[in-house]
């Protein structure tokens, strides 16, 4: 006897639906998305809080509907645990006021009304003013994500207030497990304070991070959390953003450290600056072993360094293999550029040697 899905029990059909509606990654979900919520009044019931588990707010007017549904239907509110944001608007606050129940916080700074540096008569900015008092409240975040908009500037108010007012907020949140750092950030009165309140968070357990163009102190100040168990730092691709798979013949070019990530694309260089500094710190060059994809490279070679294939290794991006291999041919050829201009001043030292004999 043949059985239709609806006359399954509705805890299996949750789990199967939970399949269907995964956790929206991008800003704009596609179109089949919400197929599953088209299907009829039970699955719509079941899915719904589903479909709600991430919210990515990009806009004013989006943020906006977003609360009028969630003010309108407050269980869709209680199934939310992820909200995105695109910016800092007043609306999105309120949406933040009401899911009490959100643990994973992604911010995007935004410049604001204005665009002038910070100083002494600036106003007060209340967006962002309410904006950062809503995560004051809310004390079940566990994750934290921190980006910038392209154009924008750490120096300008809003950025500054907010990242101060973050360093208060952090105190607040007592399951806080993981930040990461979607921009790069350096040590500055603007940042360091919410550095040592990461080095006091009690349940922190990862960092992840841009590497930073230059050496400075801002995450070897979090790496004194005892908590802390690593520290993954990504580089952005040289040759920008290109979507590819990744290439699983070149096997365990990058050096991994027990953490299984999705940056290979992006792996860091062991020779560079930051990395090299970093090695002087027993305790930050540990968490960056834990955490961050490394990779090393021989003398006069453009191979990264091959070791004996390991179980659980990551296979080096086709896009990070080719940076790596641009950066040491370029040494190569300065190298053999050397060689080549010393040659003809050694023949004409002999020759002229040979000259004052005969």
């Amino acid at each position: 006897m043949s059985r239709s899905l609806a006359s399954f029990p509705e805890e299996l059909l949750a789990r199967i639906l939970a399949l269907a509606l995964p956790p929206l990654s991008s800003l704009f979900p596609p179109r089949h998305h919400i197929a599953p919520l088209l299907v009829s009044r039970q699955f719509l019931r079941i899915a719904s809080p589903l479909f709600y588990h991430t919210i990515h707010l990009h806009s004013p007017h989006q943020a906006a509907r977003a609360l009028d549904t969630l003010t309108r239907h407050p269980p869709l509110a209680n199934a939310v645990r992820r909200l995105v944001f695109a910016g800092i608007w007043r609306s999105s606050t309120a949406v933040l006021a009401l899911c009490d129940r959100v643990h994973d916080v992604d911010i995007c700074l935004d410049a604001g009304p204005g665009h002038q540096t910070s100083g002494p008569g600036d106003p007060i900015d209340p967006d962002a003013e309410a904006f950062c008092y809503a995560l004051e409240q809310c004390h079940t975040i566990a994750h934290l994500t921190i980006r910038k908009d392209p154009a924008l500037y750490l120096t300008h108010p809003r950025p500054i207030y907010v990242l101060l007012r973050l360093a208060q907020a952090v105190r607040h949140w007592p399951d806080l497990e993981t930040v990461h750092f979607a921009l790069r950030i350096s040590a500055s009165p603007t940042t360091l304070p919410l550095a040592r309140a990461l080095s006091v968070a009690p349940r922190l357990r990862s960092i992840r991070a841009q590497l930073p163009a230059v050496w400075n102190n801002f995450l070897l100040i979090i790496s004194t959390n005892p908590r802390l168990e690593k520290v993954m730092l990504y580089s952005e691709p040289i040759l920008g953003p290109m979507h590819t798979r990744l290439n699983t013949t070149m096997r365990s070019a990058v050096i991994k450290g027990g953490y299984i990530c999705d940056d290979t694309e992006h792996a860091v260089l062991g020779t560079g600056l930051y990395m090299m500094e970093a090695k002087k710190h027993a305790r930050f060059s540990e968490l960056l072993k834990g955490g961050t994809s490394i990779i090393r490279t021989r003398a006069h070679t453009t191979i990264s360094t091959m070791s004996t294939p390991s179980a659980g290794g990551t296979p080096l991006g086709a896009i990070r293999a080719k940076e790596v291999a641009v950066e040491l041919m370029a040494n190569m050829n300065r190298d053999s550029f050397g060689l080549a201009i010393s040659q003809p001043f050694a023949m004409t030292s002999v020759r002229h040697a040979h000259a004052q004999e005969v």
